[in-house]
């Protein structure tokens, strides 16, 4: 939700990560309706798949969601090419009521109690959290104090903080921290005498997630530069050291597919993707696409069956698994698919098409000219040389 002191909608830039959207708010920006920037928004997928297996493949319209990222997403760039991230003042902080030592951050997906340790080594507060906090964190903050950070995270976590002698103690909202008390008779004041034993455990990301990280940086450029062939390779490096990454797996699968052409790699990248994730039915029919491209039909079945098995396949799996069905002459499987898409999502003009071919092909003249006849009564946008061949049809069969 964007929020803007104009009088009007302000105008902005979306560009499309696979970890999410970047939106880029020109310098002297007019305002402009909304609606046109979200229309002029990219495609997010790099590989949905067209119905025709031997046709090229060109990608679908964006469909905005609540997806959550996938594991494993590639960080996007923090900031346009040649654009500096603009930091909160230290005075507009300091109203806040942050005076504490200023830090960045950049953590992606982990651990939180991690996080909270590596915010006492950096505070020099004693930090306790409680057992009823759990989960992961992505989270990057450039250039601002340490408490601020801390407060984003228990905000977004649904968490809250106690703080007395130095202590944090973090935990669920919902639970009450009571503090350990003694009387004031039984204190001992002076010291103990003994050696303070400190205990800490370095929290370090690998280096080669490190390196992987760049390399995925560089390929980005590439990707968005349109140089595919010069992306492949940054991201196979990057995928070699950071072979965990599922997102750069999925990638990868798909530019092999879509603007390479390179049914091999995907196949193999998408074997990676489900080796990862075996219930990726994305990754499993990007598989199935590739090997179908490359007349493996058998297996290519296999994978088919893999992305559709789910009780909601998507529309892609359902009209690729039907165009492949057909090509090999599996009429009525064909045909069993497109009825599963239209009970799902409705028919499009593509597979209404379909089915009459189909009934065509299988001798049914009388069912396929009803498919045509409800091709001319259902509102889409038919071309010239179809409607005339259909209303051809009608009157052959008045006759």
């Amino acid at each position: 939700v964007f929020d803007s002191g104009l009088d009007g909608p302000f105008e902005y830039k979306i560009e499309t990560d696979p970890e999410g959207l970047l939106v880029t708010i020109p310098e002297g920006a007019a305002a402009a309706p909304i609606a046109q920037a979200v229309a002029a928004m990219p495609p997010v997928a790099p590989a949905m798949i067209s119905p025709k297996i031997d046709q090229p493949v060109t990608p679908a319209p964006t469909k905005v969601s609540t997806k959550k990222p996938a594991k494993g997403a590639i960080p996007p760039p923090a900031v346009p090419s040649g654009k500096t991230p603009a930091q909160p003042s230290q005075d507009e902080m300091a109203m806040a009521g942050y005076h504490a030592q200023k830090i960045s951050v950049d953590f992606y997906k982990i651990d939180l109690h991690n996080v909270f340790r590596l915010i006492g080594e950096i505070s020099g507060r004693n930090i306790v959290v409680d057992e009823g906090v759990n989960g992961t964190l992505t989270l990057a903050m450039n250039e601002v104090p340490w408490d601020f950070v801390l407060d984003v995270i228990l905000n977004l976590k649904g968490l809250q903080k106690e703080e007395r002698f130095n202590t944090i103690v973090i935990s669920p909202k919902d639970k009450k921290y009571a503090w350990p008390s003694k009387p004031i008779d039984s204190l001992e004041v002076s010291g103990s005498g003994k050696e303070i034993i400190n205990v800490t455990q370095k929290i370090d990301t690998p280096p080669e997630v490190i390196e992987a990280k760049k390399l995925i940086l560089q390929g980005n450029e590439y990707y968005r530069a349109g140089r595919y062939d010069a992306a492949l390779p940054v991201y196979e490096e990057a995928f070699a050291k950071w072979p965990a990454n599922q997102q750069l797996a999925e990638r990868i699968a798909a530019m092999a597919l879509v603007q390479l052409g390179n049914n091999a790699k995907a196949v193999h990248y998408a074997k990676a993707v489900l080796h990862l994730d075996p219930g990726s039915s994305d990754a499993a029919l990007t598989a199935a696409v590739a090997l179908a491209n490359m007349k493996m039909t058998q297996e290519a079945k296999e994978y088919f069956d893999k992305a559709i098995a789910s009780s909601k396949p998507s529309a892609e799996a359902l009209t690729s698994y039907a165009a492949f069905c057909e090509d090999n002459d599996s009429l009525e499987s064909s045909l069993a698919l497109l009825a599963k898409h239209e009970a799902i999502y409705g028919d499009t003009l593509e597979t209404m098409i379909a089915k009459a071919r189909i009934e065509d092909k299988l001798g049914r003249s009388q069912e396929a000219n009803e498919e045509y006849r409800a091709i001319l009564l259902s509102g889409f946008k038919i071309p010239a040389d179809l409607k005339r061949y259909i209303k051809g049809r009608m009157a052959v069969a008045k006759q």
